[in-house]
């Protein structure tokens, strides 16, 4: 097993513990040039659990993902994504959290 690996396995165990639901997430790494791609998917009744209050619990895992990035000199993005939701989060300073509808999922 890979360091990237490790680092999904761990984040995920953090991830589950704050879920009612935890087999249903799911964490794709994608590699990217320059770092690593996180992408969870959770229910789209859990979404909110992840994001919190104005994002807190979403900053906090960017936070997270950052201190380990730094360690390992790796820049780690993180996608929360559910049926209705994208919550892109980086791990670089100049990057904010940003909301956006999913129109690929939505019924026409």
């Amino acid at each position: 097993m890979d360091d990237i690996s490790r680092v999904a396995d761990g984040f995920a165990r953090i991830v589950r513990m704050m879920l009612a639901k935890p087999d249903e997430l799911k964490i794709d790494v994608v590699e990217q040039p320059g770092g690593h791609l996180f992408r969870l998917s959770v229910s789209p009744d859990e979404i909110g659990k992840l994001i919190g209050k104005e994002g807190r619990i979403a900053r906090s895992l960017r936070i997270i993902l950052m201190a380990i990035g730094r360690a390992s000199k790796r820049n780690i993005l993180l996608d929360i994504t559910s049926a209705a939701e994208v919550i892109a989060i980086g791990t670089q300073d100049a990057y904010y959290p940003a909301v956006t509808s999913s129109i690929e999922n939505a019924d026409v």
